[in-house]
């Protein structure tokens, strides 16, 4: 007999009653035992497993316990009980893994981690209260036979809902001072030397639901790496019900998700990276342009897009990871439509920057994504009528004499920025500041110049010679005037 059926428990006076207990051969979903949980190789090799003590074990019985178990492995006597809780797995029993077990429980971080993963009572059965197991302990030991019963349960919604009830029962147990004194009673009254620190115990206290979800963490991973998005839809939606019982729970889903999300950015920052080198940010190369960038959304189209459907598909809606995807999916695509202006095609750019838009729905990127499209949509529609760009770069007539640029007058400043602006509006203050530079022979604009020309801008909008919003220099209703690339 194996244990594989649920533990069904209720909550009264924070005593945790057991109702039904199932026994059977194989589980009741009909799941093969390779599609169940494995237990974690600290659990397999618990000290006061390998030595079949119970966990109140004081440091005599330990070693009384530690000779007797060595005698049975010399003599081939060692056969499993019930006490061996055989749904975790095999135990290994060689002389060198008594003498880690014995180890372990002689020293203190490592016995009060041990004892809190093992039974006080491992010879009665589940339904029946021992005697002299106090309240506390009988709570701590059938929350824990919970968590054992969940490692024999499939990769379906009942199963996964088991591991949630199991650790909702879990933290009711490391929420519990009792369960807590008794630890540090077991270390003073058991004569262990040195005892565990109040701190110690604390720390894995702190620790103690996150240790027993480690297993339903690593389901979501594994699901994640097989592409099984009902898995860890599951197992992350389990987790958000768990989202009281700690700031662990944020940080495992974050665990579960962020190797997709992780890659999903590299994708996205390979396939710009490929890209944008090789776009020619100058007038009159918009031919050669347009095949680096039908060669750009094409590699969008077969290598981000799918990817994203992939995570989209693993992760919950409106979870955390989706929309980062989704942002990140959003913002390449407004670059990729950025590019496109710079080979004259400025519908196309439209078309993409609003899908990038609503790729982008609920995310920060959003606002970006839509302040640019302000700008394309003028010149999309211009070239539907025409059927050519309308794009117009300002030329000036800058002469400095004997200034240094930075050096010049902001009333004169503001005046060639009114002229740029007049033809190119709206355009970036810093794009602005470039034709000037550009025109006066100047090759660097540098932090004195740029600021030079902020404040300008600021004397500029105060004269009423053009609206400064934001970063962006705009003329008079020039909504719907030439675009200008940033």
């Amino acid at each position: 007999m194996s244990i594989s059926g649920l533990l069904v428990y209720y909550f009264n006076d924070h005593t945790i009653s057991v109702l039904t207990l199932v026994f059977c051969s194989t589980n009741r979903w009909g799941i093969g035992v390779e599609d169940s949980m494995s237990a974690p190789d600290w659990l397999k090799t618990n000290a006061y497993r390998v030595l079949r003590i119970p966990a109140g074990a004081s440091l005599s019985e330990v070693h009384k316990a530690a000779t007797s178990m060595r005698r049975a492995v010399r003599l081939g006597a060692v056969s499993a009980t019930e006490a061996d809780i055989t749904v975790l797995g095999e135990i290994p029993r060689t002389e060198a893994d008594i003498r880690v077990a014995t180890g372990r429980l002689e020293n203190p971080s490592q016995r009060i981690f041990d004892r809190l993963f093992w039974l006080h009572s491992i010879d009665s059965a589940v339904s029946v209260r021992p005697g002299g197991l106090d309240t506390t302990l009988w709570n701590h030991d059938q929350a824990l036979r919970a968590i054992f019963a969940a490692f024999e349960t499939g990769f379906d919604e009942a199963g996964i809902w088991a591991w949630a009830r199991a650790l909702r029962a879990w933290h009711q147990v490391a929420s519990d001072e009792g369960y807590w004194g008794r630890s540090l009673e077991f270390e003073h009254e058991g004569d262990f030397e040195p005892a565990a620190f109040p701190s110690e115990i604390d720390e894995l206290r702190y620790k103690a639901v996150e240790l027993a979800a480690e297993p339903l963490i690593m389901a979501g991973r594994d699901a994640l790496v097989r592409n099984d998005a009902a898995i860890v839809r599951l197992v992350l939606f389990t987790l958000d019900q768990l989202a009281d019982t700690g700031l662990w729970v944020s940080a495992a889903q974050q665990d579960i998700a962020s190797p997709a999300i992780e890659s999903f950015r590299k994708l996205c920052r390979n396939v710009r990276e490929d890209f944008s080198s090789k776009v020619v940010r100058e007038q009159d190369v918009a031919k050669q342009n347009k095949s680096v960038c039908a060669a750009e959304i094409a590699r969008y189209r077969t290598d981000v897009e799918p990817e994203l459907n992939r995570i989209i598909l693993l992760l919950p809606p409106g979870y955390e990871g989706a929309l980062e995807a989704r942002e990140e999916a959003a913002l390449l695509l407004s670059a990729i439509a950025t590019d496109y202006t710079w080979a004259d095609d400025f519908i196309t750019s439209e078309k993409l920057r609003e899908e990038a838009l609503k790729l982008a729905e609920n995310t920060l990127g959003a606002i970006r994504i839509e302040d640019g499209l302000e700008h394309i949509r003028a010149s999309a529609r211009q070239q539907r009528v025409f059927g050519k760009s309308s794009y117009v770069i300002a030329e000036l007539e800058v002469d400095l004499g004997f200034s240094d640029l930075h050096a010049v007058s902001l009333d004169r400043l503001s005046q060639w920025l009114a002229q740029v602006v007049a033809v190119e509006s709206p355009i970036h203050w810093l794009e602005a500041a470039r034709r000037i530079a550009n025109a006066a022979g100047v090759q660097r604009v540098g932090s004195r110049i740029q600021e030079a020309f902020k404040r300008a801008c600021r004397s500029g909008a105060r004269a009423k010679r053009f609206v400064y919003r934001g970063d962006f220099l705009w003329a008079d209703e020039s909504l719907y005037g030439p675009f200008t690339r940033y």
